[in-house]
């Protein structure tokens, strides 16, 4: 087997302090470096003593939360000369897998100078074959946690997308992938256990992942950027659409009010994008410190 360079990248922000530990636990031993990029936590001192633990493990403190893509780029600009591969992790999915035995599995199978990303699927498809390119699907996309990416799409010039501050940059990822002829790799079952946020209960019942104010603006507003630069599809936009109205409106108590007001987030969030308002604008500022629920 050739020798594997591997370093890995994490986010935190206000960590539960137990499961970031499982998650570094989970790669600890199984990658060469690991860079801790923290968006200004509350319970710093807490990721400090974790990051101790190991002298493989570097912690970069920013002093205010700068979002997903900006501290991502700032971790990978210190790995991408020295490692052949980087896996971007969220704080709190835990690795369900060797790592290097799934690159070492794949590069058998396609050659490595034309894969840009295997994802580390977190679901189970099921299916015979354990690996396969990824096509674009509704149900499932490469997300940035479990994403090990080839650094020579870094070395070429592409990053993560700063002014979205965290969602849909997977997805502008995954566009400038494919641009560049690169492609991506997913396992077909499940290699990470990936915590989808908060849920609540709908009114039938049934638990689902509920998406606050300042989510549901910046998930339209990102989105209407991608839809307007032809990145992603109209149908695609509406699917979401409709999907983030079950994540917002369908719960308990359910109020008609919160139409109205996803109507709201939606609408500032298409003015903000065709205006070019990006980053932390005034109306993301505004939405994040009102209370989520």
């Amino acid at each position: 087997m050739e020798k594997i360079k591997l370093a890995a990248v994490i986010v935190t922000y206000n960590p539960e302090i137990d499961r970031l530990k499982d998650v570094i636990n989970s790669i600890v031993n199984q990658v060469d470096f690991i860079i801790i990029v923290d968006n200004g936590s509350k319970n710093i001192n807490d990721i400090r003593e974790i990051c101790s633990i190991k002298s493989n493990i570097e912690i970069i403190e920013n002093d205010i939360n700068y979002g997903i893509g900006k501290a991502l780029n700032i971790g990978i600009e210190k790995l991408k000369n020295k490692y052949d591969w980087i896996l971007t992790l969220d704080q709190d999915s835990v690795i369900l897998v060797n790592i290097k035995n799934v690159i070492d599995e794949i590069t058998k199978i396609y050659n490595k100078e034309v894969i840009g990303l295997i994802f580390l699927n977190i679901i189970d498809e099921n299916k015979k074959t354990k690996y396969e390119e990824f096509r674009n699907t509704f149900i499932i996309a490469p997300i940035i946690s479990g994403s090990i990416i080839n650094s020579k799409i870094f070395l070429l010039g592409i990053t993560y997308r700063e002014e979205f501050f965290m969602d849909y940059i997977d997805f502008d990822l995954e566009y400038n992938i494919k641009r560049d002829k690169f492609k991506i790799i997913k396992t077909n079952y499940k290699g990470q256990d990936h915590q989808l946020g908060k849920q609540i209960q709908t009114i039938v019942g049934k638990n689902i992942n509920y998406e606050p104010e300042w989510r549901i603006y910046l998930m339209a507003r990102n989105l209407s950027k991608l839809l307007l630069e032809k990145r992603v599809g109209l149908i695609f936009f509406f699917k979401q659409f409709l999907l983030w109205y079950v994540s917002y409106v369908i719960v308990k108590p359910f109020k008609f009010k919160k139409i109205y007001n996803y109507l709201y987030l939606n609408i500032i969030g298409i003015k903000d994008a065709i205006k070019n308002n990006m980053g932390v604008s005034e109306n993301l500022k505004r939405l994040m410190t009102q209370n989520e629920l």
